[in-house]
């Protein structure tokens, strides 16, 4: 295992994680044909539509195995209205143009077709240089109902106890050594920031968002 995913158990179930997110998005999605992962990685999430989606197409700017199609987003090498649910998870602060990739996602969509996507309010720089942009709530919806696609559903991941997690884990508890005290205070850390989160009710400070849309029926 690589050493920022060995065990650590109790980040791996606090229940502002992006994956967990993902597999609810997976669970609601009825069964489809063919489902675009743009700017996939190595294609985590892949596992969690198994049951769901009979075509999963990877595609990524980048070169990882087993991907479908290498090419960026914003000009995406598709014929239009193909697709019956996009994924775009933690793409749209490295896309210098954020707009054209969302014009893109909606061109290639089907009517009435489903974009699950994430993209972060408070995180740390990162995959430098290309790290642009942070979200609000009020700028994804805006960017995606510009975009013609019709808000669902937008979840804070979290509130102001898991950022301060979050910038911990970035910050500090990733740089501890030994390892089991590095494990210990993680532990510690996410367990007390899944407890006092719930005491955030509004979570307007949050590390993340996860938007459910849908493009209309009629364009």
């Amino acid at each position: 295992m690589k050493s920022d995913e060995s065990a650590l158990a109790f980040d791996r179930i606090a229940p502002w994680r992006t994956p967990l997110y993902v597999k609810k998005f997976a669970e609601a999605l009825p069964q489809v044909n063919m489902l675009l992962d743009v700017g996939c990685g190595e294609a985590p999430y892949r596992r969690l539509f198994k049951s769901k989606v009979r075509n999963y197409i990877t595609l990524d700017v980048q070169r990882y195995s087993n991907l479908n199609l290498v090419a960026d987003g914003c000009n995406l090498p598709i014929r239009d209205e193909i697709f019956d649910a996009v994924l775009c998870i933690q793409v749209l602060e490295h896309v210098a143009e954020p707009r054209k990739i969302l014009e893109e996602i909606f061109r290639v969509l089907r009517p009435r077709g489903i974009l699950g996507i994430s993209a972060p309010q408070s995180y740390i720089i990162h995959m430098e240089p290309h790290d642009y942009y942070r979200y609000t709530k009020y700028g994804l919806r805006y960017l995606l109902e510009k975009a013609g696609l019709e808000i669902c559903e937008i979840e804070p991941q979290g509130g102001y106890f898991a950022l301060i997690h979050m910038i911990l884990l970035s910050n500090l508890w990733s740089k501890i050594r030994p390892r089991f005290l590095q494990f210990v205070l993680r532990g510690l850390s996410a367990t007390l920031a899944t407890i006092l989160d719930k005491l955030d009710k509004r979570k307007i400070e949050t590390a993340n968002y996860f938007v459910v849309c849908q493009k209309p029926s009629f364009v």
